[in-house]
C-alpha cells in the first residue's frame, strides 16, 4: 500500500504528531503512542516542511509489536533499503552510501550481519566487558562536562 491508497483509518489521528521535535521536548508522547496501538497500529505519517526542513515523503508509524516484528520479516512490502531508515531522506547521490549501514539493510544482508553483531551484545558479554564499559563511559562524560553541555542519544 502507498500512502496515496491509505484509507483515512490507516492515517495518523489529527493531534498525533511523532515527526516534530518539539514534542520530544516533554518527553515520549506515551498517550498518543498507546493511542496509534489502540486505534491506528500502522498508519501513514506526514512530513511536512519544518524547522527549516523541506517536507518529506511521509513514513509508516507501525506500533504494534506483531506489526513491528511482520514488518521485520517482510521485506519486499516494507523495505529499510529503499530509501533508508533516516529521520529525514537522504539525498538520492548519498543512498548508496546509506545503504551500506546495517539500519539500512534488508534480509538476508541485514540478518547476516546481525547474527555477528548480536554475539557481542549478550547479557555474559556485557557482564565480561562491565568494567571497561563504565570506565569508557566515564571518560565520555569527563570530556564533555567541561564543555556545560551536550546531546546524547539514549
Amino acid at each position: 500500500m502507498t500512502p496515496a491508497d491509505a484509507p483515512p483509518a490507516a492515517r495518523v489521528p489529527p493531534g498525533v504528531d511523532l515527526f516534530d521535535p518539539r514534542v520530544y521536548a516533554e518527553g515520549v508522547p506515551y498517550g498518543d503512542l498507546a493511542r496509534l496501538r489502540a486505534e491506528h497500529p500502522v498508519a501513514w505519517h506526514p512530513e511536512p516542511e519544518l524547522l527549516g526542513w523541506p517536507a518529506g515523503l511521509g513514513f509508516w508509524a507501525v506500533t504494534r509489536h506483531a506489526d513491528v516484528e511482520r514488518v521485520s520479516k517482510t521485506p519486499a512490502l516494507f523495505s529499510a533499503r529503499l530509501g533508508a531508515t533516516q529521520l529525514r531522506d537522504p539525498n538520492p547521490e548519498d543512498l548508496p552510501f546509506v545503504r551500506e549501514m546495517m539500519l539500512n539493510m534488508d534480509p538476508p544482508e541485514h540478518s547476516r550481519l546481525r547474527a555477528i553483531v548480536n554475539r557481542g551484545f549478550t547479557p555474559r558479554t556485557i557482564l565480561a566487558r562491565e568494567e571497561v564499559l563504565w570506565r569508557l563511559a566515564r571518560e565520555t562524560v569527563d570530556g564533555v562536562a567541561p564543555k556545560g553541555e551536550c546531546d546524547f542519544a539514549v
